[in-house]
């Protein structure tokens, strides 16, 4: 015998799988890698887990979805829009105009009240506040805010606030303005 004999020797089944042939060997293997899979943990030999679907060649007929559930069944209208806004790329932009539409939810009645959302850019939220008393109260709970919009709105769309306070009357009048004292200089 040469060295290439015993390597062809070697090549063949085990020898516990060596009286099997055809489809009893493919069992047996496929009993073994299964029995491998579960000693590692994995969760194995439950098949497909959606069957498969074969189309007949010429049939024209619909097929109705059955009691299974299936892709082609009624969606929640919820589910619908939520897949749409993730398909079309805004999400993060959903995100952001919840936390307008959700304001008086997320942060409160009571604070709702008292103080609104004006813009959102680069993740900084612009609150205005009625008085000056509300816009510091706000700012001492900042934090607790912060928490309050993360869990209702997600992570990041948030990430610090901008309070002000109410805004003070404006003389200025149109386009145009010209420095100076403004009115007080034609009072005297």
């Amino acid at each position: 015998m040469t060295s290439q004999d015993d390597d062809d020797t070697e090549l063949g089944p085990p020898a516990d799988l060596a009286g099997l042939r055809g489809m009893d060997l493919v069992r047996r293997t496929l009993e073994e890698a299964r029995g491998a899979a579960r000693v590692q943990g994995k969760d194995v030999g439950r098949g497909r887990s959606a069957p498969v679907r074969r189309r007949v060649a010429g049939t024209t007929r619909r097929r109705w979805s059955g009691p299974a559930p299936d892709a082609r069944d009624p969606q929640l209208l919820g589910a619908a829009t939520r897949d749409l806004a993730r398909s079309r790329g805004w999400s993060g932009r959903v995100a952001e105009g919840s936390v307008f539409g959700r304001w008086s939810a997320v942060v409160g009645e009571q604070i709702a009240a008292h103080a609104t959302p004006t813009s959102l850019n680069d993740g900084v939220l612009t609150v205005s506040a009625e008085s000056t008393a509300w816009a510091t109260q706000l700012r001492m709970v900042q934090a607790q805010l912060l928490a309050k919009i993360a869990t209702a709105v997600g992570d990041g769309v948030v990430s610090s606030l901008k309070i002000v306070g109410p805004l003070a009357p404006s003389w200025r009048k149109g386009r145009y303005h010209i420095a100076g004292r403004g009115p007080r200089d034609t009072y005297g």
